[in-house]
């Protein structure tokens, strides 16, 4: 019998091979819990007014990215590739020419206020910006790493735009790293968030995104893209996308971070290694799964 990659039965044609002892199975099972606890939120765990949720802790299927949040709104894949090494459970990984996710427009992706929220890890910073979302930064709203214009300055810094109103972070996240990014606007202002903490800059503007025509797509500038930027991607890892109908109070951004983040500190993280090591000497894991788990684990 096999569980999840566990073999917690003797091969039949081997009358002398020992069965693993019940203890055993049960520390088996309860790691393999434990590990799988690191998969993203529910959407009834998630302050009110989500649009779109993807957690990416599975590989699409058929090329489509199921949407979490109730209102099916999936995404298609296009050059990206799914990794079990995102912040919590899987993510999607871009490469740097040509690769994107995109969320057919509907209504619903163009709301008066909103928050995004998503976790990113990328160390390319350049002279051009690159994208993480995209729904038309000059008419609708974006978030983007800056590059050289208007000020090389800004080149990775994290920059958020809403009908060509921008923010920007005050430092660059392009470091390799695991960062949470949030952006939020309630009609009057808009606010930039990165790892939980606001950032200094808050843009004054009153108004709403105009309705478009666009796609909403990670991972690249689709909507209005420079010459030099055609077919640029976000050259990184995205995890656990967002987009609220709203501008979410402090605490409930805490909260979304919280429900997205590690719930691991880093002893756990290593206990955990040594113990998947011990299953997988003592021969009640495979290597695939052996080799998956620790991964996942040095991801967190």
């Amino acid at each position: 019998m096999m569980f999840r990659g566990y073999s917690l039965a003797a091969s039949r044609r081997d009358p002398s091979a020992r069965r693993p002892p019940l203890t055993a199975v049960r520390l088996a099972a309860g790691l393999w819990l434990a590990l799988a606890a690191g998969t993203g939120p529910r959407a009834a765990d998630l302050p009110p007014g989500l649009v779109l949720h993807f957690s990416f802790d599975d590989a699409s299927a058929g090329g489509v990215i199921a949407d979490r949040s109730g209102h099916n709104l999936s995404g298609r894949v296009l050059g990206a590739k799914w990794t079990f090494a995102g912040k919590q459970g899987g993510g999607y990984e871009f490469t740097s020419t040509n690769s994107y996710i995109v969320v057919s427009n509907t209504p619903a992706l163009t709301p008066k206020q909103m928050t995004l929220a998503l976790w990113f890890k990328t160390a390319k910073a350049d002279a051009q910006p690159r994208w993480l979302l995209d729904k038309a930064a000059d008419s609708g709203y974006a978030l983007s790493l800056g590059g050289d214009a208007p000020d090389e300055q800004r080149r990775g810094r994290l920059c958020f735009a809403v009908s060509g109103q921008a923010c920007w972070s005050a430092h660059s996240v392009a470091d390799g790293i695991w960062h949470h990014g949030a952006a939020a606007f309630d009609g009057e202002r808009l606010k930039l968030y990165v790892d939980g903490q606001l950032q200094p800059q808050v843009v004054v503007w009153r108004g709403e995104p105009a309705a478009n025509a666009h796609d909403l797509t990670l991972g690249l500038n689709r909507s209005n893209p420079a010459p030099q930027e055609q077919g640029l991607s976000f050259e990184g890892v995205l995890d656990e996308v967002m987009l609220f109908n709203h501008a979410l109070t402090d605490a409930e951004l805490q909260s979304v971070l919280a429900a997205t983040r590690s719930r691991f500190t880093r002893d756990q993280v290593a206990r955990r290694v040594q113990e998947i090591k011990g299953l997988y000497d003592r021969g009640l894991l495979r290597k695939d799964f052996y080799d998956r788990k620790v991964k996942e684990c040095e991801a967190q």
